[in-house]
């Protein structure tokens, strides 16, 4: 006869979602709603990926980096500062990056 298990035997629920996490991200999504728990550029709530990895040297360019998407978020739309001016060829990137 068999015993009924009561204990975990040191395999939780959470080691299994750590261990599976990739696979688990790749089937979640995050839901932005206000946005003011979401980083703009650290987390990944576009399909794409994660804003700093897509437009690494926008976030660069870009005064504050750890704001949230409520932050940067106007009746007109996104809104930046920047560390200096943009170069010529930043300002292409700077369309591409907002048309995303």
């Amino acid at each position: 006869m068999t015993k009924v298990v009561t204990t975990s035997y040191g395999v939780s629920l959470w080691r299994s979602i750590r261990v599976l996490w990739n696979e688990f991200k790749l089937n979640t999504k995050i839901k932005v709603a206000n946005g003011a728990k979401i980083e703009f550029w650290k987390d990944v709530w576009h399909e794409a990926g994660n804003m700093k990895s897509l437009f690494p040297d926008i976030h660069n360019s870009v005064l504050h980096q750890q704001r949230s998407i409520a932050d940067h978020w106007t009746p007109q739309g996104c809104s930046f500062n920047f560390r200096r001016q943009l170069n010529d060829w930043k300002i292409s990137r700077m369309v591409n990056f907002l048309s995303q």
